[in-house]
């Protein structure tokens, strides 16, 4: 009770923004309750509760090395992504083909260049004639309601964002195909492409080696893109990329 208390102060402040004077003295209350109750049942520890506490430490260091791995991860694809100026000059090259198709890619950043573009470019030396860059915004509410919002980048690059709750299953074909972005994009013709990251040898100075080993571990069996958006397995692309230090 004591660490919800601690989170709800968080909350309180960057979500709620509450006033200091409404959230310090609420929460300070809670706090002598909560300290209270931990001081009292804190006899229990040798006596067995230390297994709970363990288990408890363990599960948060998990989730904490997962999410400085993925903070990590993403931070090196925004240093070593391509421009969209480099994109277009790809895209007048005589080396790179344009196909009469759709292409829609998945990116965790709004104005990044996707990786699996990167890698179609470099490795397929081709790119579709039109671009779709999705990026799935998770909302603070369990379901959103709200509909998927389109913007044009130029004349062959657009912007998607789908918003989904934090407990929604996200059928990324289907929001493709709601009412607000019909007429917009082909999602039915349209080609999927996906990278596949494989974080190895992270930065010592940011994780150390059994960090790194636990993550690598995480990540390497964490689920496909394709499979969590529901990605038809006809229509998707995956190029698996491997990051080194």
């Amino acid at each position: 009770m004591l660490i919800t208390t601690i989170a709800l102060f968080w909350v309180a402040r960057d979500v709620w923004k509450w006033s200091p004077w409404l959230r310090f003295p609420l929460l300070g209350l809670f706090l002598c309750f909560d300290i209270s109750f931990l001081v009292a049942t804190s006899t229990k520890i040798p006596e067995g509760a230390w297994v709970s506490l363990c288990i408890g430490f363990v599960v948060a260091s998990v989730m904490w090395i997962w999410r400085k791995g993925r903070y990590l991860l993403n931070e090196r694809l925004q240093q070593t992504a391509m421009t969209w100026r480099q994109v277009s000059i790809a895209r007048k090259s005589p080396a790179v083909a344009i196909t009469a198709t759709t292409g829609i890619y998945l990116s965790a950043f709004h104005d990044t260049v996707p990786q699996s573009l990167e890698e179609q470019i470099r490795v397929l030396h081709s790119m579709p004639e039109k671009i779709v860059i999705v990026n799935v915004v998770t909302t603070e509410k369990p379901y959103s309601r709200k509909k998927p919002e389109i913007k044009k980048h130029n004349d062959y690059v657009s912007f998607v964002a789908v918003y989904a709750g934090f407990m929604e299953i996200v059928n990324l074909p289907r929001a493709l195909r709601s009412q607000a972005l019909e007429g917009l994009i082909d999602e039915k013709n349209a080609t999927y492409f996906v990278a596949s990251r494989k974080f190895v040898n992270p930065p010592k100075e940011s994780m150390n080696r059994i960090e790194g080993f636990i993550f690598a571990a995480m990540h390497r069996n964490s689920a496909l893109a394709s499979d969590y958006f529901r990605l038809p397995a006809n229509r998707v692309i995956n190029f698996s990329v491997s990051l080194e230090k």
